[in-house]
């Protein structure tokens, strides 16, 4: 009966050193596993402020050309009213005189 109890105790002790073992590797997998997540968060975030830094520049670089081309537009149609007004001030002098004198 002894020997039974020597026995069970073995195998007791043999059975906790395997349930310990397999807790300690589990935490280490969990812990790798964390480690990869932080590595694979960290990656995204530096993609995803790399994307929008692009995107903001993209956006920047548009909005300038955009109003480049306004300017040009603007400055070009100044022109082409003082042209105008220099070709035919003389008539609208007239026709502000005349709409004068019929008040």
């Amino acid at each position: 009966m002894g020997r039974i109890a020597e026995k069970l105790s073995e195998i007791e002790k043999t059975a906790r050193a395997i349930v310990d073992n397999a807790q300690e590797q589990k935490h280490q997998m969990e812990m790798q596993m964390q480690k990869k997540r932080d590595a694979f968060d960290a990656d995204m975030e530096k993609e995803t402020n790399e994307k929008i830094l692009k995107i903001q520049s993209d956006l920047a670089t548009n909005m300038e050309k955009l109003l480049k081309k306004q300017e040009e537009q603007n400055n070009n149609e100044i022109e082409s009213l003082k042209q105008d007004f220099k070709e035919h001030h003389s008539e609208y002098a007239k026709q502000i005189l005349e709409r004068v004198i019929k008040v």
